[in-house]
């Protein structure tokens, strides 16, 4: 293993170094950030990488429904690294560092990617690394971006499965038992642990990826929610992790890991659905995260477009709604609160769907755009008798 650096210390770290047995490098250009790196420290090729559970690294969480026996959980610590990736959000942070403190998945390594927040997230990795033990932190320089924060997480990480958080998802893991076998036992390529529009998931399942979508799943929303998975290290190989940085400022703008969820599908991977919601969007995040509902529209079609397969493509595309038949509402309302909200903005988004879309997705966004000429009064208009039908519904409710 590595030599543990001190608290602190500067150093040139550079992420382009996970290498298989051939000694080559995996990833994109190579790119060298200089940041205080300080916990458990950073290790050289794979080769090295379950070394963290010696002895003097390990933490063994004692047998508790739900949890993992100590020999389970030395297993579980070298099949499995965990890596937050964060950015000016200290308590949210430390929230999210609590909750893997105090489940199984403590025992594992976890690393920490500061993308040089100006807060309190220091103090609160300096923190956790006096209460877990295999902690390290990767302070960048300066703010390189979520999507590339993400890509060299992908790369940091050296055990069989990665599992990759950002720092603000409700995490709920104190019954995943079936989890931690399903990573111990390491048959299948992706876990599922939870995503916004997986209600209709059947729980504890076995399948594979083109099985989810023949079932009708929503197979790109569900895996595109970054933290719900937790996925075989050696699958997010070169060609997904050179494709994630070479479309980041383009399609993968927002979903550096899409070649790696279309990758796992093209392959057929073996999938495992865990038997409870281990993972959430937190309140809020959404907002944040997504932008306007025509903005979030345009991200979600973007990617799509290096899809090869016509039926899959398309299928991506109507995964933006819950379903199909409610697909053009939810494009027709994005139209009307982009032009009350966002005028300036709205036609450039038009124009790119024009161009993204194809076959019945495009005409019925032809059928939608006049929208984008209704005059704004009558748009306020509808907007205040639906705000207020939607108050005297929740009114009803309360009394009834």
């Amino acid at each position: 293993m590595g030599s543990v650096v001190a608290p602190g210390a500067t150093v040139s770290v550079c992420y382009m170094d996970r290498r298989p047995a051939d000694g080559t490098v995996r990833g994109g250009p190579p790119t060298t950030t200089s940041g205080p790196v300080y916990g458990a420290g950073l290790d050289g090729p794979r080769s090295a990488a379950h070394s963290m559970t010696s002895p003097d690294r390990r933490r063994d969480s004692p047998p508790a429904d739900g949890q993992a026996s100590p020999s389970a959980s030395r297993r579980l610590a070298e099949s499995l690294e965990i890596l937050v990736f964060t950015y000016d959000r200290a308590e949210r942070l430390h929230d999210t560092l609590a909750r893997l403190e105090d489940s199984p998945f403590g025992v594992c390594r976890i690393t920490v990617l500061d993308n040089c927040s100006p807060d309190s997230t220091p103090d609160v990795c300096r923190e956790f690394t006096e209460r877990l033990p295999a902690l390290r932190v990767v302070r960048h320089s300066r703010n390189i971006g979520l999507g590339p924060n993400y890509l060299r997480a992908v790369e940091l990480s050296r055990a069989d499965y990665s599992w990759i958080l950002s720092d603000d998802e409700t995490l709920d893991l104190h019954v995943c038992a079936d989890v931690i076998a399903a990573v111990e036992a390491a048959e299948v390529d992706l876990i599922s642990l939870g995503s916004p529009g997986q209600h209709a998931w059947e729980r504890g399942l076995r399948s594979s990826t083109q099985e989810l979508v023949d079932r009708g799943q929503r197979f790109f929303w569900v895996w595109t929610f970054a933290a719900g998975v937790i996925f075989r290290t050696e699958t997010f190989d070169d060609h997904c992790l050179r494709s994630g940085y070479q479309h980041l400022h383009g399609d993968y703008a927002h979903f550096p890991h899409f070649e790696f969820v279309y990758e796992s599908l093209r392959r057929d991977a073996s999938v495992y659905v865990s038997e409870h919601v281990c993972v959430s969007r937190s309140e809020g995040s959404a907002p944040r995260t997504q932008g306007t509902p025509l903005s979030w529209f345009t991200q979600i079609v973007r990617p799509t477009t290096r899809i090869a397969e016509p039926a899959w493509r398309q299928e991506a595309v109507w995964e933006a709604a819950p379903s199909r038949r409610t697909w053009a509402l939810a494009l027709a309302q994005a139209i009307a609160i982009e032009k009350l909200d966002h005028p300036d903005r709205m036609w450039r988004h038009l124009a790119e769907l024009m161009v993204s879309l194809v076959g019945p997705q495009r005409l019925l966004l032809v059928a939608l755009a006049p929208l984008a000429l209704v005059p704004r009064p009558a748009l306020l208009a509808v907007r205040r008798a639906v705000a207020a039908a939607d108050r005297v519904r929740r009114r009803y409710r309360a009394e009834a």
